[in-house]
């Protein structure tokens, strides 16, 4: 009996140890929120506290003090989301996850993101002289300063891998990879050219070009799935959702309670677990900036300083283009270029797959960029002539840092305007508002410049010469506004208005949001803060009214509820419904 009652002591003691020692090995990867850490670059001490939302405040002494420590505790809460959207950006998942991702690394790799970001590194950091410069050598130190100390997130241990150093190649990749996130080019274009190729153009004026990316209709969701089901197969692998929409929207002093510009903006990305964005408050030299940051980039996407506010949606001009190209029949190498064959060059891609042997294959290029046929058969048509991606990013030397710089450490409206200027490989409705009462709204990004009787809304002509992009519009065309008269700025991914006459090609968004949100803002005259909360929280659909009552007209309201009386209250609700997404209202659920 007593050696009964030992035994179940020693293994109470034994699983009471045991699950001490995991609580211990779970904590020591855990984050830390108290205490002093020595992190090695520091020149002074630094402050850092959380409030009660978890949103640290940095308090440093100089910008480097700032940025490294912004780092190092951004990298202890982030970093296998950064370590994981990094390896997206370079097409190196295999690597960790095996071989199950080998097309997925393929069709990543294809893409050039990592091309664009090696470039990008030669373009804008030969030297470290400039304040971005040493902001961003600064946030690497504070990452790379944790990544050394050891107590890494139990991901990596579940992995069995220990990150690499990060450096500059990598924020570009990972601003890269979310600038591909703002196009649909590569899943549309496809889907409209083969529309036009088997039903006539004739057949296309049944779709509204500029709004086939959202969900007006399921046929055309379900038609450009299925034209390009592998793009939506990788995006399930990638920690970060896409960017699926935006508002804003600025008020001018004289339409505010307060007497000051009211700026509001809300980002359209999907909840995630970790999320897309990460909160933070840095205050130095002098310089306060309470923002939201993507993980493993230095720079506040949007924010506020104690002299002025921003906020961004997508701006969806068209910089992607498809080009169907004419091969050599007696060499698979060349392609026609205006008026003779043309060798294409081409880069041998090595995929190291983990418990695997590495996976090679030869990624092509012309003049327009990467031949994508292997990565993504389903754009070639019958044919198999190569497909090759003109993308800007490709062609731009991404000056995506300095923007981020300027916009974040503005002094006036000027320096402002100088950071949106700078915007170039992604597209951003940008709005402003300041203490000196000025609000303005900049349509950012470098927009391409095309023959006129080139629609970059289909599969271009590569062999020609005739549908080449000609180059980029300088900012000044892009369009803007600046203390607009009617004291109001409002942009939700829709067409802006067209400059000089001409409306940029796009892929915007249907109008409904914006003219929900203006029909709002213009209900009464003045606002406060408070109210302004409602029109960012109105859950109001134009857009799903109306296809209730297409559904309805379609079954037959009166046929369907003859069927049982459940049938009969859901026909009830549904024609009732008013439109709005409370979650007490009945209709939309019916919906």
């Amino acid at each position: 009996m007593k050696l009964v009652k030992r035994f179940f002591l020693a293994l109470i003691i034994l699983i009471v140890v045991l699950v001490a020692a995991i609580y211990l090995w779970f904590k020591s990867t855990a984050p830390d929120y108290s205490g002093t850490v020595n992190i090695k670059g520091l020149q002074n001490e630094v402050k850092i506290t959380f409030d009660d939302f978890g949103v640290p405040h940095i308090k440093a002494k100089n910008a480097h003090d700032a940025y490294l420590a912004f780092g190092y505790v951004q990298a202890q809460e982030r970093l296998f989301q950064m370590e994981m959207v990094r390896r997206v950006a370079a097409g190196r998942l295999s690597e960790i996850l095996g071989k199950d991702l080998v097309e997925t690394d393929k069709q990543l790799r294809t893409l050039a993101i990592n091309r664009m970001a090696e470039r990008a590194v030669k373009a804008n950091f030969s030297g470290d002289t400039e304040q971005f410069q040493k902001d961003t050598k600064a946030f690497l130190e504070g990452i790379n300063a944790y990544i050394d100390k050891g107590n890494l997130p139990i991901e990596f241990t579940l992995l069995d891998f220990k990150p690499q150093h990060f450096d500059v190649k990598d924020i570009y990749g990972i601003i890269g990879y979310m600038s591909f996130t703002f196009t649909i080019a590569i899943s549309q274009d496809p889907a409209v050219t083969d529309l036009k190729e088997k039903l006539g153009e004739k057949y296309l004026s049944l779709f509204n070009l500029d709004s086939i990316s959202t969900t007006d209709s399921c046929d055309k969701i379900k038609l450009i799935s299925e034209i390009l089901p592998s793009f939506k197969e990788f995006q399930e692998y990638i920690p970060m959702p896409i960017w699926e929409g935006s508002n804003n929207w600025v008020l001018s002093k004289d339409r505010s309670k307060s007497g000051k510009p009211l700026l509001a903006n809300d980002t359209h990305i999907k909840y995630s677990q970790p999320s897309v964005w990460y909160e933070a408050v840095l205050e130095y030299d002098n310089h306060f900036i309470s923002g939201y940051y993507l993980a493993g980039v230095p720079y506040a996407v949007v924010g506020n300083t104690d002299k002025y506010a921003w906020g961004v949606t997508i701006y969806f001009f068209d910089n992607m283009d498809l080009y169907k190209e004419k091969i050599n029949p007696e060499n698979s190498d060349q392609v026609w270029q205006d008026d003779h064959w043309q060798d294409m060059k081409t880069d041998k891609q090595i995929i190291k797959v983990k418990d695997a042997a590495d996976v090679t294959f030869d990624l092509k290029y012309t003049r327009h960029g990467p031949v994508m046929n292997d990565a993504y058969p389903e754009i070639v048509f019958d044919d198999k002539e190569p497909i090759t991606l003109w993308w800007s990013v490709h062609h731009l030397n991404a000056k995506v840092l300095q923007a981020l710089y300027y916009i974040n450490n503005a002094r006036n409206i000027d320096e402002f305007r100088k950071g949106c200027s700078y915007i170039d490989i992604l597209g951003l409705n940008v709005v402003y508002a300041d203490t000196d009462d000025n609000i303005a709204w900049w349509a950012s990004g470098r927009i391409p410049k095309r023959s006129a009787h080139a629609d970059p809304a289909f599969i271009l002509d590569g062999a020609s010469g005739e549908d080449e992009v000609l180059g980029f519009y300088p900012f000044d065309m892009n369009p803007h506004s600046v203390n607009p008269e009617d004291g109001l700025i409002e942009t939700s991914n829709n067409q802006p208005p067209a400059v000089n006459g001409f409306v940029y090609p796009g892929y915007y968004y249907p109008g409904y949001r914006a003219r929900r949100a203006i029909s709002l803002l213009n209900s009464q005259d003045k606002w406060s803060a408070e109210e302004m909360k409602k029109v960012q929280l109105d859950n109001f659909s134009e857009r799903d009214k109306k296809l209730s009552q297409l559904v309805l007209n379609v079954i037959g309201k009166e046929k369907a509820a003859k069927k049982s009386a459940v049938f009969e209250k859901a026909v009830i609700a549904l024609d009732n419904w008013d439109g709005n997404s409370n979650t007490d209202n009945i209709g939309v659920t019916i919906f």
